[in-house]
């Protein structure tokens, strides 16, 4: 593998004020994009990790940036902002990093009276830095992390217009940045609650303004003092799918009264060689199904999409077999451009029977049709069904951040999967086809970082990959430009590619959403922070 260690990366090195391009930028073209191709690819991440004389340590707890490409009549224009939050307030302050999970140090605080009568009760001590992902809800885009903290931003100004505390209306502690859509428009959102026997909690948010959420569904934790970190969650047509994994909280080391995902590392318990497992909810009546799934200790941050066939349900997610994996994102190893985790995620896909309470325990209960996967009863524990997933090809295919055409596939059969492989031997997106077992790649050297791939259909698409695919590339130094790229999706070749300007950095980004330009609202009286 082609490397140069010791080489700090630019996108580990972005300031607080080169995160603001102060407006919109023009890129350079290279290539033709399609006609149609107009409106707003958002993307939000960890994108600042140095503030005065203090570095952030581990890859998920850097200050969240915003990041918009306009694309209009053929051109494309860039933008970026730092996230005007109170824990990016706090910091610069006092000119150090505030460790929240532990407390904060006595201060002012700016949030106190910024917030007051907007929203009862805001935990200052709780992050509001939403550094992981951005989605349209309704006509408004909101930025999220793993707390039930949520930022409403401003389409064009990207900055924050509104925040909300959803322990306001439901009881948890820890959120998700990865929500589901129902077809009526529904969002559905996933929540850990530190209390064992209500730990893992679905919640439904039917419209905004986003206080009118609800818990539908509740499952407790096998362990009293340990809660799983779920990442994401999983929904089909009829079910939700949620995992007991054995990377936990332990909650006896965990200040309820600060919640925080900062510094998330510090508070994991790994409980290496215990299983991980499925639970399913029916969404029908929002119960849970008495059969519990397992499979071998491994590890899940991202589902990639359930859907039901026959008398299965179908659950494909991205898996770590190294339950520490999660330990590895530290700033530090990943300033090296040599960095791999040594078990990096995979594309699994599980087949769990839905009909298994009169079945015997020495056969493989799944027959689908060219399906790997097992699932086998278990002698011991009549309630629980052992399930190997299928890999679908001989080499385990290394992807992260994976994508599919949600709009047409969410919750039903698909076919291609979109994703990464930046923690692996080459970085590269990869497209996976299911159904024909192939992998299509595209890549440049070991210095570009292409991030997540998002789908966008063509307004006249009749299969599923009719569309392109956007995705920023990062390069490793200023001496070359970073770009958005431009794939057509269904040969995954570059078409286009839009050079940013030189000398701007661009920081590193988790997850976005795109969106039409005349789909997302901006009137809303704004609520912030000024720096």
């Amino acid at each position: 593998m082609e490397s140069v260690p010791g080489r700090t990366p630019q996108w580990a090195s972005v300031s607080v004020a080169s995160a603001n391009t102060q407006g919109q930028l023009d890129t350079e073209l290279v290539g033709t994009i399609p006609p149609w191709l107009n409106g707003c690819l958002y993307r939000n991440g960890a994108g600042v990790y140095k503030v005065k004389d203090t570095d952030i340590k581990h890859f998920f707890d850097g200050f969240s940036v915003i990041h918009k490409f306009t694309i209009s009549d053929g051109k494309i224009t860039y933008s970026s902002s730092l996230l005007d939050t109170c824990t990016l307030a706090d910091a610069l302050g006092i000119k150090r990093i505030i460790p929240t999970a532990r407390g904060l140090a006595s201060l002012d605080d700016p949030c106190k009276s910024i917030f007051k009568g907007h929203f009862a009760m805001f935990p200052p001590e709780r992050t509001d830095n939403t550094n992981v992902n951005i989605v349209q809800f309704a006509d408004s885009l909101y930025a999220l992390t793993e707390t039930p903290t949520v930022n409403q931003i401003h389409p064009d100004k990207l900055n924050r217009l509104a925040l909300i505390d959803l322990t306001q209306v439901v009881a948890i502690h820890t959120g998700t940045a990865h929500p589901h859509f129902g077809s009526n428009g529904d969002m559905f959102s996933y929540g850990t609650n530190f209390d064992y026997r209500r730990a893992y909690n679905i919640v439904k948010i039917p419209r905004p303004p986003l206080l009118t959420a609800e818990i539908l569904a509740s499952i407790s934790s096998r362990w009293p003092t340990n809660i799983s970190y779920n990442h994401s969650f999983g929904m089909s047509e009829n079910y939700f799918v949620i995992l007991d994994q054995p990377v936990t909280f332990n909650t006896t080391k965990f200040d309820l009264t600060r919640s925080d995902i900062q510094g998330m590392a510090e508070t994991l318990a790994l409980r290496h060689g215990e299983p991980l497992q499925f639970h399913i909810i029916d969404r029908r009546n929002n119960k849970r199904l008495r059969t519990i799934y397992e499979t071998d200790s491994s590890f899940v941050f991202h589902f990639v999409n359930c859907y039901e066939e026959e008398d299965y349900l179908i659950v494909d997610v991205i898996i770590y077999h190294d339950i520490s994996a999660i330990l590895r994102l530290y700033v530090d190893s990943l300033k090296k451009t040599n960095f791999q985790i040594p078990d990096a995620g995979s594309f699994a896909r599980f087949v769990l029977p839905l009909n298994a309470d009169n079945v015997p325990c020495d056969v493989n209960l799944v027959s689908l049709l060219g399906s790997k996967a097992t699932a086998i009863k278990d002698f011991d524990a009549t309630n629980t069904i052992i399930v190997t997933p299928d890999f679908l090809l001989p080499d385990k295919i290394n992807m992260e951040l994976p994508r599919i055409n949600y709009d047409f596939c969410a919750g039903r059969r698909h076919r291609y999967v979109y994703g990464n492989a930046i923690f692996s031997s080459y970085y590269r997106l990869v497209k996976l086809d299911v159904q024909e077992k192939t992998v299509k790649e595209w890549r440049l050297t070991q210095y570009y970082y292409p991030g997540e791939p998002i789908f966008v259909a063509s307004p006249d698409a009749k299969e599923e990959d009719d569309g392109i695919i956007l995705s920023p590339v990062l390069c490793e130094t200023l001496d070359e430009r970073s770009f958005l790229l431009i794939l057509d999706a269904r040969s995954f070749t570059e078409i286009a590619r839009a050079y940013i300007p030189e000398n701007v950095q661009m920081s590193m980004t988790f997850h976005g959403t795109y969106t039409k330009q005349t789909q997302v609202n901006g009137d809303s009286a704004a609520v912030s922070i000024h720096l």
